[in-house]
């Protein structure tokens, strides 16, 4: 009788082992579906997406790309991690930035490289800064009395 017993302890310990293993596979899967399902989107923690992930969430690569922005939830730590193709893309993405925040942008200053290609430019807000002094005594720059 005690054998009887044992076989059938031994026989429910292989059937708990295989559902305990199927239950184990059934929510790898899960995982694995649910994390592809997210990791196309912009839902990242930072703990689980290596750098390079992260980079590709902020990388804007058209103007269809900033349509799709919405800049009421951006704030301006995430608005400098975007990496953009072209000097363009960049402005034009400021300039909707700045709209949507009640301001204008403007070209600032420009870092060129050796062989004079621009790599680097500043925008600001389009009231930043001062003039140049030399404009002050420019006479086509001055502004004349008006005849009203």
């Amino acid at each position: 009788m005690d054998e009887q017993y044992q076989e059938d302890d031994d026989i429910t310990q292989q059937e708990e082992l295989v559902c305990d293993q199927d239950m184990m596979d059934e929510q790898n899967e899960f995982e694995q579906d649910f994390g592809d399902e997210f990791t196309e989107g912009a839902y990242f923690s930072k703990s689980d997406q290596s750098k390079d992930t992260l980079e590709a969430a902020y990388a804007v690569d058209s103007v269809q790309d900033i349509t799709t922005l919405n800049f009421g939830e951006n704030c301006a730590e995430k608005i400098g991690k975007y990496h953009f193709s072209t000097l363009q893309l960049a402005f034009d993405f400021y300039l909707k930035y700045s709209k949507s925040k009640g301001f204008s942008a403007r070209k600032s200053k420009t870092f060129k490289n050796s062989i004079g290609e621009i790599y680097k430019q500043k925008f600001v807000c389009h009231r930043q800064g001062f003039r140049k002094e030399k404009y002050y005594t420019m006479e086509k720059r001055i502004k004349g009395l008006s005849n009203q």
